[in-house]
Formats: structure tokens, C-alpha cells, sequence
């Protein structure tokens, strides 16, 4: 698995094709994914080369393990390891999402904790005394697959982050509604009043690794192990990236854990890719 991984972001990383969605991706894709090896080009004994990790783990497909969804936000924490029900940390974007139930009309969105650092410089303590919500605490989050970083985002401002970069309305269609169900559609935020900012995250591919020790051991056992040994690999390749490598591409690795259901029913790997198929392995 790990050397199929290898051999798809060293083939895919100067290289750009267009975006696939769920409707349009497909397990029959594999081999689009993941090339068949080939000895002429990766040598006589690549099919021997996964025997030489240290790492070992019972044989297990994948690929096409997870259910498509449309958008996964990244909310930057600073953490490895959070509360047994992430969604539960007072006062965190996490439990915001949970609370105010946000979901695409188009799709489903996944939303994740995740180690991301918060930079100090872009985030601050703000107070929405508009609102009369008192000081809230402001974070960055990486919206996937557009590979985005949105930053001082607030539970007051989720409605700005879906509308502008989640769900956005679609002015052609909402004509066609009749007035009762325009009505339960948020009204847009108008440009002027936009608080959040955005910048490109640099990488052309991540590998999201659970790592979330409190809700189930094994995660915070094998992520390291695992990032270790995809590390071992990337380095010589000169793709690993972490998050103070100002260079543009390669792969960077972090550790999350999803909200909600899905981390019971989520794999431990999740792979997605700059201008190809979002979560290629699951």
C-alpha cells in the first residue's frame, strides 16, 4: 500500500488533471490512481519493496472505504489528541458545526480537528460585541479539496465560511424557488462585511493520519508509526514538506480526527490531492 502511494504522488507531482466528483470517480478508477508497476520503470524487484518496511500491518483494501462527500474542513488546533467527543470542546469551531447542524445542500461536508498549528500573526482574540457573544477564540481551518486556509474564523462567523466557501448560493437557482423555501436559505454576506481571509495552502498533496488517542488507542498508537515510515520514504524522494517548509508542492502530513459518527466509521489514512481525486484512499 505505502509503496502504491509513493509511486502515485512521485508520477502526480509536477502534474495537474482536472477535479473529479463523487459523481464522477469511481472504484473501477484504481488504476488511474495507483499505476500498475512497471519493472522497466521502477525496477525488476519493486513488487518486493513493501517487505522492507519496518511497519507491519494486517493486508486491507483501502481505496473506496470511505463515502464520498463534497468539502473537509481542517480546523487548526494545535493538538494531537483531543476530548473522546471532539465535538463537545466548549466553545471550539467543532462543537459550532455540531450546533448549528451546517451541511452543503449539494453534498456532504466532513469536519475534522486536526494539529494544525494556529499562527499567532493571522488569529487573534476577537469580541463580537455586535452580538453580545462576549470573546471569542479565532482559528484557521483548511478547506479541501481546494486546498484553502481561511483564517479568524469564529462559531459567529460559520455562516460567513459556509456561504462563501462551502455552499455558496447560486443566484440562477435560487430564482426558480418559490418564496417560502428561499426563505430558509440563509441571506448572503455582502462583500463589505466579510471578515474572514484566505490563502493557498502550497502542497499538492496530504496524507491526514487519526491520531486520536482518548476515543481509540490504536489510532494514537499506529499514527505515529505510520507517519513515520511515510516520512522515511518521502524524504529521499524529496517530496515531505512540513509545516515551516516555505517550498511549494510535495506532501505534507497531519494528524486529525473527524466529528461526529465518522470517527467510528472512518480508516485511519485519508489521502487527497491537488487537482485530482479528493480522498483517494480512505
Amino acid at each position: 500500500m505505502l509503496r502504491s502511494l509513493f509511486s502515485f504522488v512521485y508520477q502526480n507531482s509536477f502534474t495537474s488533471t482536472s477535479l473529479s466528483t463523487p459523481e464522477t470517480s469511481s472504484i473501477e478508477k484504481k488504476t488511474d490512481l495507483f499505476p500498475i508497476v512497471d519493472p522497466a520503470v521502477d525496477g525488476p524487484d519493486c513488487d518486493q519493496d513493501c517487505a522492507d518496511c519496518t511497519i507491519k500491518f494486517p493486508a486491507r483494501e483501502l481505496y473506496g472505504s470511505v463515502k464520498p462527500f463534497i468539502k473537509h474542513v481542517l480546523v487548526a488546533t494545535g493538538r494531537a489528541d483531543w476530548a473522546p467527543r471532539v465535538e463537545g470542546e466548549r466553545g471550539s469551531l467543532m462543537e459550532g458545526f455540531k450546533r448549528g447542524a451546517f451541511q452543503p445542500r449539494r453534498g456532504k461536508m466532513m469536519i475534522s480537528a486536526s494539529n494544525l498549528s494556529i499562527d499567532p500573526e493571522r488569529i487573534n482574540h476577537i469580541t463580537n460585541g455586535d452580538q453580545g457573544l462576549g470573546q471569542e477564540n479565532a482559528t484557521t481551518v483548511l478547506i479541501l479539496p481546494s486546498f484553502t486556509f481561511v483564517d479568524r474564523v469564529t462559531v459567529s462567523r460559520l455562516p460567513e465560511l459556509m456561504e462563501r466557501f462551502i455552499d455558496p448560493s447560486e443566484p440562477d437557482k435560487l430564482k426558480k424557488l418559490e418564496p417560502n423555501q428561499t426563505a430558509k436559505i440563509p441571506h448572503p454576506v455582502h462583500p463589505s462585511h466579510h471578515k474572514l481571509t484566505t490563502r493557498p495552502w502550497p502542497r499538492d498533496h496530504l496524507i491526514l493520519l487519526c491520531s486520536h488517542n482518548r476515543r481509540d488507542a490504536r489510532c494514537g498508537i499506529s499514527a505515529p508509526l505510520i507517519r513515520r515510515e511515510l516520512e522515511r520514504h518521502l524524504r529521499p524522494l524529496g517530496l515531505y514538506r512540513d509545516e515551516d517548509d516555505t517550498r511549494p508542492g510535495g506532501v505534507g502530513i497531519l494528524y486529525c480526527v473527524p466529528c461526529g459518527r465518522a470517527q467510528v466509521r472512518r480508516e485511519r489514512v485519508d489521502i487527497s490531492a491537488r487537482g485530482g481525486a479528493d480522498d483517494l484512499a480512505g
